[in-house]
């Protein structure tokens, strides 16, 4: 749906180091995280700090630092 909208859509799929993870994260606007957190959602962090906005769900540690409007979307 996205793609038919006009956005750009970089869908990971497979296996790739930091410094790759890294250069995503800093070229895109948004990083939708997929899965419901129940431990530590260390890739939602990692998009913060490359200043992507973080689209996901809360829960586990989420909760400690994902806030509705304030620091992502949830």
């Amino acid at each position: 749906m996205l793609l038919e909208k006009g956005f750009e859509v970089d869908a990971i799929i497979e296996n790739i180091g930091q410094k790759q993870l890294a250069d995503h994260l800093a070229k895109a606007e948004f990083y939708v995280h997929l899965a419901h957190p129940e431990g530590f959602p260390m890739a939602c962090l990692e998009a913060m700090r490359m200043g992507t906005i973080v689209v996901g769900t809360t829960g586990g540690g989420g909760n400690e630092f994902m806030f509705h409007n304030e620091t992502a979307m949830c």
